[in-house]
């Protein structure tokens, strides 16, 4: 019961959160993802409904003396213009979109098993991913400046504040200043700069198969 009500709210979550956790059974979450649509679809759909019957009944209550005996077409333009006044409100907007967006998520969810994530959640996730960036990007700004060293046979000593995972892939070229480097090991450092980087110069002639830019607070200097 639990992983199949787990499935029914990671069918509203947008794709990037159910990469990180994903659902117990795929197909069951593009299920929920279609009939829940639909039930969004119909229940948006009512409740846009009474909303829009009510309003336009306020306004006929309002206006109904002064087009009472005016033309057919008359009154057809004045529930014109109350319909396009009916959707300038927000909350009448919300009801519309929510209603259109439940049709889309079955539809998707119907021809081709893909799961559309609700707005709301969306929006949520992305909001919680930009501060967690602003926060990341406070954290880092925070550390002290990378020490870079010259070393003999062009060689680079990288100590850092923070680690670069990127650097231990193998197929990873190092561009320093437009030359290209090599991750030769990988050692321990006092603190403040507790990872320390040995970077040789790239052969010749070599593939780049993946090149990061890397570049140093200073100049490097040698020992």
């Amino acid at each position: 019961m639990q992983s199949f009500a787990r499935d029914v709210l990671l069918s509203f979550c947008p794709a990037s959160f159910r990469r990180e956790h994903p659902p117990e059974s795929l197909p069951r979450a593009t299920t929920a993802a279609k009939w829940t649509g639909l039930f969004q679809f119909f229940a948006f759909g009512y409740l846009m409904a009474v909303h829009y019957v009510h309003f336009v009944t306020a306004r006929m209550n309002l206006w109904g003396r002064h087009i009472a005996h005016t033309s057919e077409v008359f009154q057809s333009g004045v529930l014109m213009m109350v319909t396009l006044e009916f959707f300038l409100y927000p909350i009448s907007f919300l009801l519309f979109y929510f209603f259109l967006e439940g049709f889309a998520r079955f539809a998707t969810g119907l021809i081709s098993s893909e799961v559309v994530p609700t707005f709301p959640v969306f929006l949520f996730f992305r909001l919680k991913s930009f501060i967690n960036r602003r926060r990341a990007a406070e954290r880092v700004s925070k550390l002290p400046p990378d020490s870079v060293t010259s070393l003999p046979y062009n060689r680079l000593r990288v100590a850092t504040a923070l680690a670069r995972p990127t650097w231990l892939n193998p197929s990873l070229t190092i561009s320093v200043g437009g030359t290209f480097y090599e991750l030769e090991r990988v050692d321990k450092g006092a603190l403040p700069h507790p990872f320390v980087y040995y970077l040789h110069i790239a052969p010749v002639g070599k593939i780049l198969r993946g090149v990061e830019e890397y570049t140093p607070p200073i100049i490097p200097q040698k020992d």
